[in-house]
């Protein structure tokens, strides 16, 4: 779990630091949608396979679908609350290079 949360924060450092072009932010949109799409079919494919999880169907299948819909609501809940706390005064429409400038005065 460190491995993710360091990859994760190097990424945010490498990001503030080195700020994409437009061009480098449509690619890596790409890149990210289809690191996405694959991750989707290879858990899909493993979840296949496994004959205990398809012999259970039935029975986990409500219980993922109200686990992911409270997953979901919570994040939706959260980045409301995080966004009002960090942007009380609503300048959120600031593009990122402003935010940034404000940021380094």
């Amino acid at each position: 779990m460190g491995v993710i949360f360091i990859s994760l924060g190097l990424g945010v450092a490498l990001g503030f630091l080195r700020p994409l072009s437009v061009s480098q932010s449509k690619m890596m949109f790409r890149v990210t949608m289809a690191g996405l799409f694959l991750l989707l079919v290879v858990m899909g494919a493993q979840l296949g396979v496994n004959q205990e999880v398809l012999n259970n169907l039935g029975k986990i299948g409500f219980k993922a679908v109200v686990l992911a819909g409270f997953a979901v609501a919570g994040s939706i809940l959260a980045v409301h609350i995080l966004f009002r706390w960090l942007d009380p005064k609503g300048s959120g429409k600031k593009t990122a290079s402003e935010n940034r400038e404000n940021l380094c005065q």
